[in-house]
């Protein structure tokens, strides 16, 4: 009887914390996942060889003061980085690229309201 009611307590217990097992495995799991894909698409950004052929083109119109700072963006940021680091970015591989990447992550952390404001201020 005593080892019946004990089995019966081991059985409860593995029971209700099997799934929390479960659970973490399938979080461990998930996480060793996200990282492989990262690292995929980081180790695929490094291999591209051809960004015209590889890399998808979107085309922007932009007027003509966003236009100019967009290029003298470019070259002020090749300029500093060339003489602070030895870099030279290249403007369809890196540059457009980091502004697209900067841009969203900027327009991620803004509100509707604050957006709303922004495009009311392109127009003007």
């Amino acid at each position: 009887m005593v080892n019946d009611t004990s089995d019966s307590v081991k059985d409860r217990f593995a029971e209700r914390f099997e799934g929390e097992k479960d659970e973490k495995e399938k979080n461990e799991e998930n996480s060793a996942k996200e990282q492989t894909s990262k690292n995929s698409v980081k180790a695929k950004k490094d291999k591209v060889s051809n960004i015209k052929e590889e890399w998808q083109n979107h085309s922007v119109y932009l007027d003509n003061e966003l236009a100019d700072r967009f290029g003298m963006g470019y070259k002020r940021l090749d300029l500093e980085l060339g003489q602070d680091y030895g870099l030279s970015i290249k403007k369809t591989r890196h540059y457009y690229p980091l502004i697209v990447k900067l841009g969203l992550d900027k327009l991620e952390e803004l509100e509707s309201e604050e957006v709303k404001e922004e495009l009311e201020e392109l127009e003007s």
